[in-house]
Formats: C-alpha cells, sequence, structure tokens
C-alpha cells in the first residue's frame, strides 16, 4: 500500500512540474504586450504604465 501511494504521489509531482515547464513556455513564446491586453484598446499610455508598475512588469 505504501508502494502504491509513494508512486502516486511521485506521478503527481511528475505531472505537476510537467505542467509548469509547459504554462512557462507557452506564456514566454506568446507575443505581445500583457498591460497592453489587460488595459485594452482604449488604454492611454498612462494607464498602460500603471498597470505595469502595480503588476510589476517594470522591473527586471
Amino acid at each position: 500500500m505504501a508502494l502504491y501511494v509513494l508512486r502516486r504521489l511521485g506521478l503527481f509531482v511528475l505531472g505537476l512540474l510537467a505542467t509548469s515547464a509547459i504554462v512557462f513556455g507557452v506564456l514566454r513564446v506568446l507575443p505581445g504586450d500583457v498591460a497592453q491586453v489587460v488595459g485594452g484598446v482604449k488604454a492611454t499610455p498612462e494607464q498602460i504604465e500603471a498597470i505595469r508598475e502595480a503588476y510589476g512588469l517594470d522591473q527586471p
């Protein structure tokens, strides 16, 4: 029984790591500016800059 639980736990961790890597890769590959998407089409440059600061996108 313990072996079954350890095996399932190991598969869960591997699945979680694989999912994290895939999501990270997709987000890095997609084009565009997150602040622009959040602000919308009618967002002013000041609003977009405020969104970047609020989400920490202006920091390296």
